[in-house]
C-alpha cells in the first residue's frame, strides 16, 4: 500500500470498527494535539523509500521491471509475508513456563542442554520444538519448507558478539 495509503496508515493508525486509515482530524482515538503534529511530521518527512527497501531486503517485496513505464513494481512473497507473520506469533511463546520443552532423551542434548533439562532459554526452546516437533505449532507446520527453513534459523544462537 505504498502507493495508496500506506503511509498515513502506519503514522496515524486504522479505524477500530472499519480498518479505514486515520489521519489528525480523526475523533478516536483522543490523542494530544503534541502527538498529532508528531504523526503528521513523520507521515510528512518520512522517506518510505526507506520502509519498502527493508520489505523488499527481507524477500517480502519483489521488485518487478514494470511493463509500461521506466520504474519498477512490487509484489508481495505471500508465503514470506506469511512466514514473517507466523515468526511475530510464536517468536516469544516459549517465556510462558506451561510451554517451556525439556530436552527428551532420544535427542540426549540440546543447545547445552541435556536429557530432563528444561530448555530456559526462550529462542533455544523455541529453536528445539521447531526442529523436533514442528507440528506442535500448526502456523509453523503448514509453511512450506523454505519458509520454515527461514524462521528456524532466526532462532539460531550465531554466538556474534558486538564487542559490548
Amino acid at each position: 500500500r505504498f502507493d495508496s495509503d500506506g503511509a498515513q496508515s502506519f503514522s496515524f493508525g486504522l479505524s477500530s470498527h472499519d480498518w479505514k486509515p486515520l489521519n489528525k482530524n480523526s475523533a478516536r482515538p483522543v490523542r494530544l494535539v503534541s502527538e498529532l503534529e508528531k504523526r503528521e511530521a513523520f507521515n510528512n518527512d518520512m522517506d518510505w523509500t526507506l520502509f519498502r527497501d527493508v520489505l523488499v531486503a527481507a524477500g517480502m517485496l519483489k521488485q518487478c521491471h514494470a511493463d509500461d513505464t521506466v520504474g519498477y513494481t512490487y509484489e508481495q512473497d505471500e508465503d514470506r509475508v506469511l512466514a514473517m507473520l507466523v515468526l511475530t506469533a510464536i517468536h516469544d511463546i516459549m517465556k510462558i513456563q506451561a510451554l517451556v520443552p525439556c530436552v527428551q532423551p532420544v535427542h540426549k542434548q540440546y543447545g547445552g542442554y541435556k536429557t530432563g533439562e528444561a530448555i530456559g532459554d526462550h529462542d533455544v526452546a523455541l529453536g528445539y520444538i521447531l526442529e523436533n516437533y514442528p507440528h506442535a505449532l500448526p502456523s509453523f507446520a503448514g509453511l512450506p519448507c523454505e519458509q520454515r527453513e527461514s524462521v528456524k534459523f532466526t532462532q539460531a544462537k550465531m554466538e556474534y558478539n558486538m564487542g559490548w
